[in-house]
């Protein structure tokens, strides 16, 4: 061993400049590889540190699907959309994780997607004939500034659990509120794709996506925020009150909503003659 040694020391003498230049490529190659698993580590602690605390939390729980995956925004089947999957007994299996330890803070929440309508056209109609007006990137700026994430969030325990954005305008949702919270910069597209200036308090007409069908809600606007951290959220994250987003995506088949008519829309109903409700023009 020590006449190994003595060649080695004395190779690595003899030829100094090789071996400078050798020993740093292995100096490098050994930085770049300890640099690099720390970086993809970090990368992928950061990944789940955002994921947990802006959307899941430490446990995910959720219905089972016999249509594809469950993910954060639903079941994604190959044809579309599927239905949503449901938790039986949920306010039951709420309450027992609530209690099963002093320290486990738990929340209730639907998903869903909306598009924000404008006109008597429906949501789609209204997609298509923005992608016919300027540009393809303008066209798909038009279509995001209305596309929305739905967070339905139940108020009395949901900003205990999750607590990532700030307001900029208004008050978050309070339990028993309907309403609708969005980013400050999606209020400011929206303004500019609607040519009006919204404000706290103007409502929004929503279409919501879901395996039966599209659905209408006139929702108001009790709020605007702004992520805490850069790139924490999508800007087309909403957060709205969860029995709105249950009847838009159909998880709720009937509902309790005081429904307030025009005079024009009812009308109809104080005619004295109904044969006139038939004219020709009708045939």
């Amino acid at each position: 061993m020590p006449v190994t040694l003595r060649l080695a020391f004395r190779n690595l003498f003899e030829h100094k400049a090789k071996s400078l230049i050798i020993g740093i490529l292995l100096a490098l190659g050994s930085m770049v590889l300890v640099v690099g698993n720390a970086f993809i580590d970090a990368s992928k602690e950061g990944i789940r540190s955002s994921f947990t605390d802006n959307y899941t939390g430490d446990i995910f729980v959720s219905g089972i699907s016999a249509d594809g995956d469950v993910s954060l925004f639903g079941v994604m089947s190959p044809g579309g959309f599927a239905s949503t999957p449901i938790i039986p007994e949920y306010e039951k299996v709420l309450a027992m994780i609530s209690s099963s330890s002093p320290s486990i803070r738990a929340a209730g929440m639907a998903t869903g997607y909306a598009i924000v309508m404008r006109g008597e056209d429906s949501g789609i109609e209204e997609l298509q004939n923005d992608a016919t007006e300027g540009s393809e990137a303008e066209a798909r700026e038009r279509a995001m500034s209305r596309f929305l994430f739905l967070f339905g969030i139940d108020p009395s325990d949901y900003w205990d659990v999750f607590d990532s954005t700030n307001m900029v305008q208004g008050t978050r949702l309070q339990p028993g509120q309907t309403g609708l919270i969005i980013s400050d910069t999606q209020l400011k597209k929206l303004s500019e794709w609607l040519k009006r200036d919204i404000r706290i308090g103007d409502s929004l007409t929503l279409q919501g996506f879901s395996s039966g069908g599209f659905r209408l809600r006139e929702v108001p606007i009790v709020g605007s925020y702004a992520p805490k951290g850069e790139g924490a959220t999508p800007e087309q994250l909403a957060y709205i009150d969860i029995d709105t987003l249950r009847v838009m995506t159909g998880m709720t088949v009937g509902s309790d909503e005081n429904i307030e008519l025009s005079e024009a829309q009812t009308a109809m109903l104080s005619v004295q003659d109904t044969d006139a409700l038939f004219g020709d023009e009708m045939l």
